[in-house]
């Protein structure tokens, strides 16, 4: 479900309608939305381990998405890329089609600036942007790319200095206390969790291997990750950057099927997620694949799948004690917004036009209880 509705730019605060901390840390929703939290007992477990598996197989609200500001450049001038992130001020923060450059937008989607030095390993300089991490307070940018380095801008476009890494940072944050975190890939021992010191030194974390593609989000002083193909969020607490709490989802995707089957090819891979540790929320963006065709025989056929058939996909969201509250099923998953790599966490998403003008929406994403039926 993608409602669309054109409204003037909010203030950069944290809009999520849901949820917030009570002592014991358990979620409880607001007044107004309080019909989006289930309280059935029997769809949370958690291990001692520290294990919170999410069992629901519905939820009683849905996501959907408002359409907030489109971001569109010139042809002949700048044209905004993936990432987007949010700066301070309301800005926006996207690549560019160029390597070595990003631009900065106005709270209403125009064009303030370029910056970057161009393409190159020297200093300022980058490749195609992977990720920005966003220090708001100090208006500094990360750029994350191919390099090995992540170079750091003021948004007056002063290059600031550059960040040595071991490897390339696919996804990055900036946590409280200065810490980079990065999900970095190419090093020997496999994708791993790396904690990068505003010193330029840099310590690893657990040895975890991340699967295809790696996140990372941050959580104040604590930051999170992701497990792609089991739909599993782990948080690291630093600095050893042990794993504390993992957040697992467990239902059943495809129940016309035997589980042989959906478990051969099919499943959930997550592709995109936020955590916002103040309203205690999760939220995921998926890709439903679907399971392998039965073997082929005489009442049997192989009915193989059609080439360039989309995947089905779904955004969720549920409280970190594992109680869902929203899901919404897309027929096409390509269709699906990203979360925004920067800014208030689970609020803003964005989604890359298929037409000509090369435009990017921003939405905000809102919980809508379900009508009943």
């Amino acid at each position: 479900m993608l409602r669309i509705m054109h409204r003037p730019v909010p203030a950069l605060a944290a809009l999520l309608l849901v949820g917030a901390c009570d002592s014991e840390g358990a979620s409880e929703a607001s007044s107004e939305f309080a019909g989006c939290v289930s309280e059935s007992s029997d769809r949370v477990t958690e291990s001692s381990s520290g294990e919170i598996v999410v069992r629901a197989t519905d939820a009683p609200c849905d996501v959907e998405f408002e359409l907030v500001l489109r971001l569109e450049g010139e042809p002949e001038g700048t044209l905004p890329q993936t990432p987007i992130a949010v700066g301070p001020g309301g800005r926006w923060i996207s690549a560019t089609y160029a390597p070595g450059e990003f631009a900065v937008w106005s709270p209403d989607g125009q064009l303030e600036r370029r910056i970057g030095l161009g393409e190159g390993d020297g200093p300022g300089e980058f490749g195609r942007v992977s990720d920005f991490a966003v220090d708001s307070s100090a208006e500094t940018v990360y750029v994350f790319s191919n390099s090995l380095t992540v170079e750091v801008f003021s948004l007056a476009g002063e290059h600031l200095r550059g960040l040595r890494a071991p490897a390339r940072a696919s996804s990055g944050v900036h946590l409280t206390g200065g810490t980079i975190a990065m999900a970095a890939s190419g090093m020997a021992d496999g994708p791993r969790l790396l904690l990068v010191d505003e010193d330029s030194a840099y310590r690893a974390g657990p040895d975890r291997r991340f699967m295809f593609p790696a996140e990372v989000r941050a959580a104040g002083t604590k930051v999170w990750s992701a497990e792609a193909a089991w739909y599993q969020l782990d948080r690291h607490v630093l600095p050893s950057g042990e794993v504390d709490v993992s957040i697992r989802r467990d239902t059943d995707w495809f129940p016309m099927v035997s589980a042989e089957e959906a478990n051969s090819s099919g499943g959930p891979l997550l592709q995109g997620f936020a955590v916002d540790p103040d309203q205690q929320l999760g939220f995921a963006r998926l890709l439903i694949l679907e399971p392998a065709p039965p073997p082929s025989g005489p009442e049997q056929p192989l009915q193989p799948l059609t080439p360039g058939d989309p995947p089905e996909g779904a955004v969720e969201v549920f409280t970190l004690d594992g109680r869902l509250l929203a899901s919404t099923r897309f027929e096409n998953g390509r269709q699906i917004p990203w979360p925004l790599s920067s800014g208030p966490p689970g609020t803003y998403w964005y989604r890359v036009n298929d037409d000509m003008s090369r435009s990017i929406d921003i939405f905000r994403a809102v919980l809508a209880p379900r009508a009943d039926e």
